[in-house]
């Protein structure tokens, strides 16, 4: 069927879904079908009443099966991550912004991506002494959630490695959009003194999953998430937010160990 097939009844979506992910040589079909109705649910929470096509789940399944394989086998997708890797990093680290593009300039972003792996051939260490790092890029690299905390270390997350294929997603960043990705760049920027807040390392790692939670929603663009409103009372439409999306994000994205999911529909 072509694109101008469109659907958006749900139960024609399952069984759209079922299709899609029944045949595939790359990823699990419980985790295609899980990852597909996540993939639609939130597009239909975002745009109430969107259609979809057979191209869309087709291009949908691809983008997951590459998602696959990063988090649960990464030795695959590194080799050929490593033959069409792209050099837009700013896509990659700074959403395109050009005040945070100075920011990780100025501290020396290239010296850490070549202490971590990720320099011109991308071969991730799995941990790093926190003090191997600036502290200015060490916290602002854990709170777009490329870095975990782990004591005195830092450990390589998932997200960092399958943020290289940033330019594939169509978005100014991986993960964050253009706005929310400059709340952990006024959190851990010395010249901002943001809401007279500091966050330790594990506040650094749990401020990033609010934030990609935001991000799945459709928080307001332009309102920030600050380390403030991180510790503090909510208002009403970003409890809203915080809480769906905490129904709506993969874990593999909060956590270090990627685990495969049951995803049932939602409403917003």
């Amino acid at each position: 069927m072509g694109d101008l097939n469109q659907f958006s009844d749900k139960s024609v979506l399952d069984q759209k879904i079922k299709e899609a992910s029944s045949n595939s040589a790359v990823a699990p079909q419980q985790f295609l079908e899980a990852e597909l109705r996540r993939v639609l649910n939130a597009a239909l929470i975002r745009f109430p009443g969107i259609a979809f096509s057979d191209h869309n789940l087709t291009i949908y399944k691809q983008n997951l099966e590459k998602e696959y394989l990063c988090y649960f086998a990464p030795e695959t997708f590194l080799p050929e991550l490593n033959k069409r890797r792209t050099s837009w990093w700013q896509r990659v680290y700074a959403g395109c912004n050009a005040e945070i593009e100075y920011f990780l300039f100025e501290n020396k972003l290239g010296e850490a991506l070549e202490k971590l792996g990720f320099g011109e051939k991308i071969k991730p260490v799995k941990q790093i002494p926190k003090s191997e790092l600036t502290e200015p890029i060490r916290n602002y690299l854990q709170g777009i959630g490329y870095l975990f905390p782990a004591g005195e270390d830092l450990l390589v997350h998932p997200n960092m490695l399958y943020a290289q294929l940033s330019p594939n997603h169509g978005k100014d960043s991986p993960f964050l959009t253009r706005d929310l990705i400059r709340c952990p760049y006024h959190a851990c920027n010395d010249n901002y003194d943001y809401d007279h807040w500091q966050l330790n390392d594990e506040e650094l790692w749990d401020y990033w999953k609010d934030l990609v939670c935001l991000a799945f929603t459709d928080f307001p663009e332009h309102k920030l998430y600050s380390p403030k409103d991180f510790h503090g009372e909510k208002d009403e439409i970003t409890q809203h937010c915080l809480d769906l999306g905490r129904k709506l994000i993969p874990s593999r994205y909060l956590e270090l160990q990627p685990k495969i999911e049951a995803f049932e529909w939602i409403d917003g």
